[in-house]
């Protein structure tokens, strides 16, 4: 079998929508409701600020959730501030400490 140069193999590549995770990494996953794909896939920068609200602590809250104003360069949450040493604590241990 001949190997591909770099920039056939990067065409190659391209032409795939999606790379299904492994079973494993998959069985990882915290968000495993399907809806969520769903939801995700038809307002992304929406799903993504929900998340963001419900799982991260922020001080200072963002208002703007994705800045597209420098494409390629996009932004995500930029006005906001997170709290850094409460985002290190996992839920449970949250839950533990309340």
């Amino acid at each position: 079998m001949q190997e591909l140069s770099l920039d056939d193999r990067i065409e190659q590549l391209s032409a795939i929508e999606a790379f299904p995770p492994l079973p494993g990494f998959a069985g990882h996953a915290q968000a495993r409701d399907p809806v969520g794909y769903v939801r995700a896939a038809a307002d992304g920068p929406a799903w993504w600020a929900g998340q963001a609200r419900q799982r991260l602590d922020w001080p200072t809250p963002f208002s703007t959730v994705l800045d597209e104003s420098n494409p390629p360069f996009c932004t995500w949450f930029a006005d906001g501030v997170l709290g850094a040493l409460q985002n290190q604590t996992s839920p449970r241990e949250k839950e533990n400490t309340s």
